[in-house]
């Protein structure tokens, strides 16, 4: 959202606050998952949870990047602690 609106243009600092958590949603029939054999339903459960773990990467990637970003344009990033 902070590269897609440019806000590099206009303000001069950021801060990591974390408020913000991305994710995408899976959705399955349970009549359909019902009549699968048991093996199937283990492997779609399975192709489930990996693509989540996959997708959590991909979006620390992408936060990476971003951050990268918004430094190269000039913000300063404020990374606040605990406390």
């Amino acid at each position: 959202m902070i590269v897609d609106g440019k806000f590099y243009e206009v303000q001069k600092y950021v801060s990591e606050t974390g408020h913000v958590f991305s994710f995408e949603i899976l959705i399955a029939n349970k009549k359909f998952m019902d009549k699968l054999p048991s093996d199937l339903q283990k492997l779609v459960i399975k192709a489930a949870h990996d693509a989540t773990l996959k997708q959590r990467k991909l979006m620390a990637a992408s936060e990476g990047q971003f951050k990268a970003q918004v430094v190269k344009a000039g913000m300063k990033v404020n990374e606040l602690t605990p406390g």
